[in-house]
């Protein structure tokens, strides 16, 4: 990413932490509302997001399950790493395990939390999901909707999703791989699931305790998420 394009980027989240304190302060002396159940993602949309379904638009996916199986993952996964995310479920799934060198690689980060709107008397939270992979690919849902609908090749959000799982893969300690969880969120909290060849791995924190604190171990990658779910959204931002 260029200079430019860093400080773009920066102050585009600089609006956006602006934008969830205002909310912040509106929301702390509020119960949490429940998440409604029929607003979150269905298992299949799940599958996808957790890179544990083909796309159905991929039919080389066979060839690169060999070619992940053959130790040569990691090069895959700069040009198509949902791919090989798959393909390592798919072997988990048979017994195989990947080798200790690639074990811990992060190919991808899932993100989930809420989002908080009034409407009339009520107070309706709306899951979130964010799911980026080392190849900038990402998709993003406002409860079942896709947002946007088609695959986003625009070059800022590319980069910045590179960027996110980057820095997502400097992180240190990452929790061992187990199950991934289908629990609500509420408080503020918010989920973050490394995808790893083996396994996904997850943290929950208080997201806005990782952006106030810029020594949190997520606050980078807390403000790496906000500013792509802006870029998702449309929110507009500062031209290099």
């Amino acid at each position: 990413m260029s200079w430019g394009s860093w400080v773009a980027a920066s102050l585009g989240m600089g609006v956006l932490w602006f934008v969830w304190r205002v909310r912040a302060v509106y929301l702390q002396n509020r119960e949490p509302p429940p998440v409604l159940e029929g607003a979150r993602l269905s298992e299949e949309v799940r599958e996808v997001v957790f890179a544990e379904r083909a796309p159905e638009d991929d039919p080389a996916f066979q060839a690169l399950l060999d070619q992940v199986a053959e130790g040569q993952g990691m090069e895959a996964a700069r040009t198509d790493a949902r791919s090989v995310l798959l393909g390592w479920h798919r072997l988990r799934e048979r017994g195989i395990q990947p080798a200790p060198e690639a074990a811990d690689e992060v190919l991808g980060v899932v993100v989930e939390s809420y989002f908080v709107a009034d409407e009339g008397a009520a107070t309706h939270a709306t899951p979130i999901t964010l799911a980026v992979f080392l190849d900038g690919e990402s998709l993003y849902h406002h409860g079942a909707q896709r947002v946007p609908a088609e695959r986003d090749t625009r070059t800022d959000v590319l980069e910045a999703g590179h960027l996110l799982v980057v820095a997502a893969s400097e992180l240190e300690d990452l929790p061992p791989p187990g199950p991934r969880s289908t629990a609500v969120l509420n408080n503020g909290r918010v989920r973050f699931t490394f995808l790893t060849p083996s396994g996904p791995r997850e943290v929950e924190v208080n997201l806005d305790r990782a952006l106030r604190d810029g020594g949190h171990p997520l606050h980078d990658l807390a403000e790496l998420s906000l500013y792509l779910v802006g870029l998702k959204r449309g929110f507009p931002r500062e031209k290099s």
